[in-house]
């Protein structure tokens, strides 16, 4: 068995999202995590929607900065 090879995670996403197809023109917002690749795969894949970012992950991101600062 040949290994198949690791696609970068926002390339899993977007075809994930792919898979949608027609479809993906009718969203007109979405709400996403904070990674670069989940952000990267829907600026491709729904360019016209608008992202908001999951408040949980923000305060995630915020808690996290302020114990590094500490």
């Amino acid at each position: 068995m040949g290994q198949k090879r690791k696609q970068r995670p926002s390339a899993e996403v977007g075809a994930v999202i792919s898979l949608f197809g027609a479809d993906l023109q009718r969203v007109k917002s979405i709400s996403c995590d904070m990674a670069a690749g989940y952000l990267l795969a829907c600026s491709e894949q729904l360019p016209l929607a608008r992202v908001a970012i999951n408040k949980f992950h923000v305060m995630q991101y915020v808690y996290d900065a302020v114990l590094d600062v500490r």
